[in-house]
């Protein structure tokens, strides 16, 4: 069993929302698992829609997909050659993107398998729209990238800086 990072769950016990200490002092929260499977330090972390799924990417190269409910890896991806650094999830909670330093992003489903690659530079986030016909990345090399997912094309957007992060709207429709 891996002896690397580690996280935990925190639900929430009652109405108020602190955050009690890991030596039980504070009783409105709990931790619900201990998530042990990555070799490296978690990078990035994503909730499904549903909230059924949490999906851990590393610095280990691995991509886990948990199962919130019994705290087990539902599955895991290790097609990426290098930090995984970034992963979004689609509206229908069974498909989700992952982007990584290996200049790859992936489209995988819940079942393992990889439905999409796209090949370009080194990835340091990435977005889905709210309705799932877009997605968002960015990278080191001044620019971010718009895939329509429903047409299966790209475009390029220059920028004067690198962008290290970005962010959609609820809507979708505005880009930060």
């Amino acid at each position: 069993e891996p002896t690397g990072a580690a996280g935990g769950l925190l639900r929430r016990n009652g109405s108020e929302s602190k955050i009690g200490s890991g030596s039980g002092s504070d009783s409105r929260f709990r931790v619900k698992h201990e998530l042990l499977g990555h070799k490296k330090p978690i990078a990035f972390v994503s909730w499904s829609p549903n909230d059924r799924y949490l999906l851990t990417c590393g610095n280990d190269h691995v991509l886990n997909v948990w199962d919130v409910e019994s705290g087990t890896v539902h599955h895991k991806y290790e097609k990426h050659m290098d930090s995984v650094t970034s992963c979004a999830w689609l509206p229908d909670s069974e498909r989700f993107v992952s982007g990584s330093i290996d200049k790859h992003i992936y489209m995988w489903h819940l079942d393992g398998r990889c439905l999409q690659h796209w090949k370009g530079s080194r990835i340091n986030d990435l977005a889905i729209s709210r309705n799932g016909n877009w997605m968002v990345s960015t990278s080191n090399e001044k620019k971010f990238h718009l895939y329509d997912l429903v047409k299966g094309t790209e475009l390029a957007v220059h920028e004067q800086e690198s962008i290290i992060s970005l962010c959609l709207s609820k809507s979708s429709d505005l880009l930060l």
